[in-house]
């Protein structure tokens, strides 16, 4: 897991792709606590609000059973056209 998250600065209404770079087994999205029901290597804000800034993780397995943490993202909404 990095020490510090890279940084994601989108628009208000602006859409946003995460992507996990590793393939791993069971994977799921995280942002901050909160499993997000997400289950492939691609998430995507349609249209970013204030209530989607936050730190986002992909987690899973990997091919010999360790948990791992591989993508790590702050989000942050700018103003845009509100």
């Amino acid at each position: 897991m990095p020490d510090h998250p890279g940084f994601i600065l989108v628009n208000y209404g602006q859409e946003v792709e995460l992507n996990c770079p590793e393939v791993l087994n069971y994977m799921r999205w995280v942002k901050g606590n909160a499993e997000l029901y997400h289950y492939n290597s691609r998430y995507v804000i349609q249209s970013a609000t204030l209530q989607d800034e936050g730190l986002y993780k992909c987690v899973g397995w990997n091919s010999d059973g360790t948990p791992m943490e591989v993508f790590i993202n702050r989000v942050i909404v700018g103003a845009g056209e509100i």
